[in-house]
């Protein structure tokens, strides 16, 4: 099998149609190498990149009801305004944490504000 391919797709002989990786913002630019190798790995594995902004806090508040709107500048008040609404989230939630507060509803929400997250959606055939 190729080692091209993540492991998954070799151990299950499978090949998926896309492949994408949720990526904060804020570590964009802090260092150019670093960013234009990303970029070239990226490409070469023909792997989507979908920014974040700033970060996956940000990001998951705007997938609750009324927040899509909110865009904090920061990761620290990204975490903040996320907390302030959602007082029981904890970093490093499990998907099946995220899935009590977090559902279909709530993720074409956050898709509605978000055009590459909309896109990556639309593509996969969930919207």
């Amino acid at each position: 099998m190729p080692q091209d391919r993540p492991r998954t797709e070799r151990s299950r002989d499978i090949r998926y149609s896309i492949r994408a990786v949720l990526l904060d913002s804020d570590n964009l630019g802090g260092n150019q190498q670093r960013d234009k190798s990303m970029f070239r790995l990226a490409q070469s594995q023909d792997l989507r990149l979908i920014w974040q902004q700033p970060s996956y806090e940000a990001l998951l508040l705007r997938h609750l009801d009324g927040c899509q709107a909110l865009r904090p500048q920061t990761p620290a008040t990204a975490l903040t305004e996320l907390l302030r609404h959602w007082p029981d989230y904890t970093k490093g939630s499990s998907a099946a944490q995220l899935l009590r507060r977090i559902g279909a509803k709530q993720i074409a929400a956050a898709a509605s504000v978000e055009p590459s997250l909309r896109e990556f959606l639309r593509d996969i055939g969930f919207l």
